[in-house]
């Protein structure tokens, strides 16, 4: 057999393969291997770094952590697509994907761990910074695996578990902080360990053939780099859901950065109450998650219509947004995050469905495009915290969480009116 034929036959074979639905097992391993991987990256940001940092200097504590995860998030933004590349090209005999998950999860405990032990500002955020280089890796690689295993018919309902992996990682990291708030070390190390523990079934499961060096172009570094980039011009779907995203996870992450602050200011709570009402909220929010993200997969899937779930999701979340901007009691707090959680939930079931039709490069550069799509996470990751001071300074009396809270519900509704123009999907 020749080699074209040979390559021919291997083409079709994986064909066939992509095509085929994964069963419960894969699933199953897949949907704990993210929950592993947010875990390790949002308990800290959530929750333990809000909490290291107000123990550090208590007085200046939401622009010491504006500065810190401000840093950090552009280390996140270039871990992505470049660990993202590096996996496509990756001919490790355990596959493209495993040794970047295992690898960036290992490294992140260490990295995690020293976050406990510094004892100043400096030396957290370096810390972080190797952190978030090495938890990049890692959801590079996952996230890949989804656009390498999952066909088109079955992403909806894919992309709704792990969005709902997302806000049970916030939940089981806040309850596991809430209950050693005063434990600097733990609060670091036993997520991230969590996380290791969590992945591991997929690294048992996932068959991945070796990638054969000879498949491997030779192209000189400079180039690589350069092809990070996908150009907007070339690939406007692309472009449109990558700003749909970054407006979308910019409004997600108001609340997930500030809201340990702002039951601090509302509520008049020491840290240990603050932690304990997060993971209240956080478990009312993903529940809301959990019921917007199935009903509207199921519903995505048998459509094939995208943009109507993307709409609703921002009017929803806005709504929930403008709940917790205007009020100052627990119970019209934890509604607001019930009703965001719906919103954010319909907008989960079709996230990942919806950006792994737009990739530029289906197949050849899956991890690295979808690490593009990882940096408007990333990005927003960190601009939120560099907005944040601005919008909390209006007024010049006190903290203004109004504004703060209003402003994300704006840019849900951006990130939806963004993903109009996206013209594969409908």
């Amino acid at each position: 057999m020749s080699k074209e034929q040979m390559s021919a036959q291997a083409e079709e074979q994986s064909t066939m393969d992509f095509e085929r639905s994964v069963g419960a097992g894969f699933v199953v391993a897949y949907a704990l291997a993210t929950l592993g991987v947010y875990i390790a990256m949002l308990t800290p940001a959530s929750i333990s770094l809000s909490l290291r940092v107000a123990q550090l200097v208590p007085q200046d504590a939401a622009g010491s952590l504006a500065t810190i995860a401000s840093i950090g998030g552009v280390f996140a933004l270039i871990g992505n697509p470049l660990f993202g590349l590096m996996s496509d090209r990756c001919t490790s005999r355990f596959g493209r994907r495993r040794p970047f998950i295992l690898g960036g999860l290992l490294a992140a405990v260490p990295a995690v761990t020293i976050m406990g032990l510094v004892p100043n500002l400096v030396a957290v955020t370096i810390a972080w910074c190797c952190a978030q280089l090495a938890i990049s890796a890692a959801l590079a690689a996952t996230t890949a695996v989804l656009a390498d295993r999952v066909p088109v018919r079955q992403r909806g309902r894919m992309s709704g578990l792990v969005q709902i992996g997302i806000y049970i990682a916030i939940l089981l990291g806040t309850f596991l902080v809430q209950l050693m708030p005063a434990a600097p070390v733990p609060v670091f190390l036993i997520p991230a360990l969590l996380a290791v523990a969590l992945a591991t079934p997929l690294l048992a499961v996932l068959r991945e053939p070796a990638l054969d060096r000879a498949d491997v172009p030779r192209v000189p570094l400079r180039s690589q780099l350069k092809g990070l980039w996908v150009s907007p011009r070339r690939h406007p779907d692309f472009g449109w859901a990558w700003l749909s995203r970054f407006f979308v996870y910019m409004a997600a992450y108001v609340p997930t950065t500030f809201q340990a602050l702002l039951v601090i200011d509302r509520l008049h709570t020491d840290a240990a109450g603050a932690a304990r009402f997060v993971f209240l909220s956080a478990l009312i929010y993903t529940g809301g998650v959990a019921g917007g993200s199935l009903i509207s997969g199921l519903l995505s899937d048998r459509s094939g219509r995208y943009k109507p779930f993307v709409v609703f999701a921002a009017v929803v979340y806005g709504i929930g947004m403008l709940g917790m901007a205007f009020t100052a009691t627990s119970t019209f707090l934890l509604a607001g995050s019930l009703i965001a959680g719906i919103g954010m939930g319909t907008y989960a079931s079709v996230d990942l469905a919806l950006v792994t039709r737009v990739l530029p490069h289906r197949g050849s550069a899956d991890a690295k495009d979808l690490g593009l799509f990882q940096v408007a996470i990333a990005l927003a990751n960190s601009v939120v915290p560099a907005m944040g001071p601005a919008l909390l300074a209006i007024g010049g009396s006190g903290a203004n969480f109004a504004a703060l809270f209003c402003g994300a519900g704006l840019l849900a509704v951006a990130g939806a009116l963004l993903a109009l123009p996206i013209r594969k999907i409908r």
